[in-house]
């Protein structure tokens, strides 16, 4: 426990202030040397070429992805990820592909990519349940795995799709911590329809913190904002700001299929046109 509360000091005295003291650059004394800054890390996949090889799979099978023509454009590769009745792959009912990537802390990632669903996605038999689309996964706290922390930890970045009985399906996209009692996560459902053999373009610009009022996210459907405040307080309404780090070793990306119900069938998605670029920012930036 000492040696968690000093990691998460350490933390919090290195991260970017929300005043930081001004370097006065005529002093004699002082000498202010310029940051280089970092270079971007990007990450694009159009799947035209197979499939990148930055992708880990988290499949019960290399068999449950693919790269398929496009159902709407012979022309065009995409990713078919299916995920079967009996799956189960890494402690879940799933069949993602991730990167092994870490949105850390003061770091902003910008990221998009296309999705589609087929005809038999959608069905008017089956119980209500939920099937993750996508999600930014944490990681154990820093000392500890999955098998010694006795915790359960939510996704801080998630997107997944909604059913209720009766074949209502809605897009839903959630943000925020929650672990045991706590739950800080804001819910944005997407206004619109969800169709088969329709391609949808979800982006997103999350900065990733441990401070509610400066970690945020600004997610998009073919580019018309997810979400709108009621009370912006002079902030962009467009964005959710909350704190999306469990701790400093930040989290990475998925797509694929996760689901947490009794489904009927197997469940298949379609992918396309994946980018994501990651760049550390500079104190100013965040505010």
């Amino acid at each position: 426990m000492n040696h968690l509360f000093l990691f998460t000091f350490i933390l919090l005295f290195l991260s970017c202030s929300e005043n930081p003291k001004p370097i006065e650059r005529n002093h004699p004394e002082v000498q202010v040397t310029e940051k280089i800054k970092e270079p971007k890390i990007v990450f694009n996949d159009d799947f035209e070429n197979g499939l990148q090889d930055f992708w880990v799979a988290e499949t019960v099978d290399t068999t449950r992805y693919s790269i398929v023509s496009d159902p709407l454009n012979a022309h065009n590769k995409v990713l078919r990820v299916r995920l079967g009745l009996d799956d189960y792959s890494n402690g879940g009912k799933r069949s993602e592909l991730k990167i092994l990537h870490h949105g850390e802390l003061d770091y902003k990632s910008e990221y998009s990519f296309r999705f589609m669903l087929p005809e038999d996605f959608f069905r008017t038999d089956e119980k209500s349940g939920f099937i993750i689309i996508h999600q930014w996964h944490d990681q154990a706290d820093p000392g500890f795995n999955w098998s010694t922390q006795k915790k359960v930890t939510h996704p801080p970045v998630h997107l997944f799709i909604d059913r209720k009985e009766g074949g209502i399906y809605s897009l839903v996209f959630k943000t925020g911590l929650e672990t045991g009692t706590m739950d800080e996560t804001v819910t944005s459902v997407w206004k619109g329809d969800l169709k088969p053999n329709e391609w949808y373009t979800f982006s997103c610009e999350v900065l990733w913190h441990i401070y509610t009022h400066t970690g945020y996210v600004l997610p998009k459907i073919n580019g018309e904002n997810f979400y709108t405040s009621n009370n912006p307080a002079g902030k962009d309404p467009h964005k959710i700001y909350r704190r999306n780090m469990y701790n400093g070793i930040g989290n990475y990306p998925k797509i694929g299929l996760y689901r947490f119900s009794n489904e009927l069938a197997e469940k298949t998605i379609y992918f396309d046109d994946f980018k994501l670029e990651t760049e550390k920012i500079e104190c100013s930036e965040s505010i």
